[in-house]
């Protein structure tokens, strides 16, 4: 394009507490010391453009007491081989209050639910009647205290628990790693043991997910919720050998595999969730700096996720002032199987570490992460005929386009660029779509590669920022591009 102008210039977090009570002294999760008695709300709650809905409690009394465990966390689940779901439990205690008895972790429970919206419900325990600890060992013993879940995945008739061995609050002795080949019934350790200093100590509580390219890509951080994460990938077939796992680090002009681990997102990153969903992947977390769980819709782990589409899910809330999208003492926050990026489940936990009651896991539904909001939309045929769809939202610009002619849609994928842009979309005598978006701060444009195809990357330097925007078609089918700012009507052409 020849250019003739140039416009425009160019919840509050707490300490965190620690439980001393007995035997419940050792790692027991985490909660937000806020006080007074809990009054949660049922009722949807529209929060940052999201429709947040708590959809119902997973644990507690009159839900679990037949597996004698009223008061448990975490809930990490996982699509067992046979088809149903899995929910792997944190410490667990037969009566509704930490340290109410019969101490264990980590414990499991299936379901068979497949109606996400009517909630979760139980179809049985690892164990036996009551849900048993998945193996065997002494809480408190001279070595360490307790055993918690970081993360659960299914590969093929297999399914594998990285589970973290711990000595106290806060103070990961190893991790190490389980198999069970019938679904979760039994379980054996495989050997595998990662020393606490693995991965420059920040490879102890983690999420991993399996990519049709034969890797598990591995996200982690430390158990101290004060790190960031970092990245490993390693052959599915290599699981269970700690040397096998590369790390993702920067050489100071590119990331590659076999460097640092280097830090790919800075924060306080407590409880991850990893996984694909509607041909991206999806990273939610519980971010204890902010005291929120948040969540990153990418199109692979090596991302840059400073530039992905991020939304907080869930806030941070104050015991007696909470509603479904605000939560006192929350953390957690794992993807349950059957979500989808526009109708996301997940299991939420809640400790009121003042009195130990509530500690249980919560099912809550956010609706329209995957999905732009804005009111600024675009409707244009492509050259084959499919329509395509444009939408100039409050964190960038948003795309979809129809999968057959008159038929379905893909799912919105998340382009970035200006924030509440202007968009105009017109096609260029070729057939090829071109995009402009024009906001107070910027004027960037796209354009397809061929007619009905693919697109280029964003050109960030189009023009400075503006308000009013139009584009028109030359009958030789040259565009003329004409956008206005206080200091007066700007026009280009190509």
């Amino acid at each position: 394009m020849q250019s003739d102008f140039s416009f425009g210039d160019s919840g509050t977090p707490m300490r965190r507490s620690t439980f001393v009570k007995g035997m419940a002294a050792a790692v027991l999760g985490s909660g937000w010391l806020l006080g007074g008695p809990a009054s949660p709300s049922r009722a949807a709650v529209s929060s940052g453009g999201l429709s947040v809905t708590k959809v119902a409690d997973l644990t507690g009394p009159g839900l679990t007491d037949r597996y004698r465990m009223q008061a448990t966390d975490l809930g990490v689940p996982a699509r067992t081989p046979d088809g149903r779901m899995l929910f792997v439990f944190g410490d667990t205690f037969e009566q509704a209050k930490v340290g109410g008895g019969w101490w264990r972790s980590p414990v499991a429970l299936y379901s068979a639910t497949t109606d996400l919206n009517g909630g979760v419900r139980w179809s049985g325990a690892v164990g036996g009647a009551a849900a048993q600890q998945l193996w065997p060992y002494e809480h408190n013993n001279p070595v360490f205290s307790t055993v918690l879940p970081s993360d659960v995945i299914t590969i093929g008739g297999t399914m594998y628990l990285h589970a973290m061995v711990n000595q106290g609050l806060h103070n990961v002795v190893w991790s190490e790693i389980w198999r069970s080949n019938d679904s979760g019934a039994t379980w054996v350790n495989t050997g595998a043991r990662f020393e606490r200093g693995f991965g420059k100590g920040l490879f102890q509580l983690l999420s991993w997910a399996l990519d049709p390219d034969g890797y598990v890509y591995v996200y982690s951080t430390s158990f101290t919720r004060t790190n960031p994460i970092v990245l490993h990938r390693v052959r599915k077939e290599r699981i269970t050998e700690p040397a096998a796992y590369e790390p993702w680090g920067y050489d100071g002009t590119t990331w590659r595999w076999g460097l640092g681990p280097d830090p790919i997102l800075n924060g306080a990153f407590g409880e991850l969730c990893l996984r694909p969903i509607d041909g991206k992947w999806i990273l939610t977390w519980f971010n204890a700096g902010d005291y929120r769980i948040d969540g990153i819709i990418m199109d692979h782990p090596t991302s840059n996720l400073h530039t992905a589409l991020r939304r907080t899910l869930l806030w941070g809330g104050q015991w007696g002032s909470e509603d479904d999208a605000h939560v006192a003492q929350l953390y957690g926050g794992y993807i349950i199987p059957g979500s989808t990026l526009n109708d996301l489940h997940l299991a939420v936990s809640q400790w009121n570490t003042s009195t130990g009651w509530p500690y249980r896991v919560m099912q809550h539904r956010i609706r329209g992460f995957g999905a732009p909001s804005g009111d600024k939309v675009v409707v244009v045929p492509g050259a084959d005929g499919r329509l395509e769809a444009f939408a100039g939202a409050a964190d960038g610009v948003w795309h979809t386009y129809q999968t057959a002619v008159n038929g379905g849609w893909a799912p919105w994928e998340f382009w970035g660029g200006p924030k509440r842009a202007n968009l105009a979309v017109v096609p260029a005598s070729d057939g090829r779509l071109e995009v402009f978006a024009l906001n107070t701060e910027a004027f960037w444009h796209r354009v397809q590669k061929d007619p009905a195809g693919s697109w280029h990357v964003w050109d960030g330097n189009f023009g400075g920022g503006g308000y009013g925007l139009a584009v028109g078609t030359n009958q030789d089918g040259r565009l003329e591009v004409f956008a206005s700012n206080p200091t007066g009507i700007h026009h280009r052409h190509n």
